[in-house]
Order: C-alpha cells, then structure tokens, then sequence
C-alpha cells in the first residue's frame, strides 16, 4: 500500500522492470537492423572468432562484420546505447548465432507474407563457378510489392555436384 511521504516497493521494482525492459528492447533494436543490413549487403553474419563477450572496442583480430557493424553502429549511438551493451548480462546481449538466426527466420516469415499477397511472383535461378570451380546455385525471389516497387530476396546458395559425377 502506499502511504502519504512514503515509496511503494512496487513502484520502485515496476520503474526498474521498466528500464529493463527498453533497454533490451533498444539492444534488440540495433541488433535487427545490422542482421538486416548484413542481410541487404549479402555479407556474412559470422566467422570463426565471433563467439565471448562482445566488446564496444577495436579488438586485436577480425571478429566478423555481424559485430564490426554493430560496432560502427553504437559508434554513432549516444553513450547509454554504448553502456547498455558493455554493462548487459551475456544472456540478454542478442548477439549469439541463435538470436541471429531467429531474426533470419522472422524475416524470412515476412517475406512469406508479402509474397502470399502479391499476384506475381518469380524464382530466379543461377548456376555459377567459383574461383575454385566448384559449380554453386544461387536461388532469388523477385515479385511487385507495390506499384513500381520490385523487391529482390536472395533465397539460398547451394554448392551443386558437378555433372560428370553423376
């Protein structure tokens, strides 16, 4: 109960869940749009040294250009962003594969959406050699989401089994 002159706990731990809570969100936030970005740019998420502790600092080696990004990001961010993401418990710093991937899957929900609306739509399909020759597919979605506007969405790129090893 609260009292005239006196603070209610529930308050207190209500203004507390509140903080929490937008500060998760804010993380979150910037850590969709750099999947996203990664995403438009057909840039890799991850490498072989992008797992610990993310760190707001240059590190020493190549961490990848999921967290590159990000630290560019926060970079131009104001420095409660910056601190949110140095002071965040490792459970709830959004920035492990999984998260990542649940964000790919919830994209990649939405462009099943907006395609479901649209009369047309196309699948491309490309069969290309890489500098080794190892022959790949690449697979692309392309349909009008609004007049005039075409949307591109790579799909898949799978390595294929050269034809003479069939």
């Amino acid at each position: 109960m609260k009292e005239t002159g006196n603070v209610d706990v529930r308050d207190i731990l209500s203004d507390s869940r509140r903080k929490i809570t937008d500060q998760n969100k804010t993380r979150l936030r910037h850590v969709i749009k750099v999947v996203e970005l990664c995403g438009r740019q057909e840039l890799p998420l991850r490498c072989h040294r992008d797992c610990g502790r993310f760190r707001t600092e240059e590190p020493d080696h190549n961490d990848g250009v999921f967290r590159s990004a990000l630290r560019l990001r926060l970079d131009a961010a104001d420095e409660a962003i910056n601190d949110s993401f140095k002071n965040a418990p490792r459970n709830v710093s959004y920035i492990s594969w999984q998260t990542q991937k649940k964000i790919i899957s919830l994209f990649g929900n939405q462009i099943v959406k907006d395609v479901a609306n649209v009369k047309f739509f196309s699948m491309l399909a490309d069969e290309t050699s890489d500098t080794g020759h190892v022959e790949q597919l690449s697979l692309s979605l392309r349909f009008e989401k609004t007049t005039r506007l075409i949307k591109n969405f790579y799909v898949s790129f799978d390595l294929l089994q050269p034809l003479w090893k069939l």
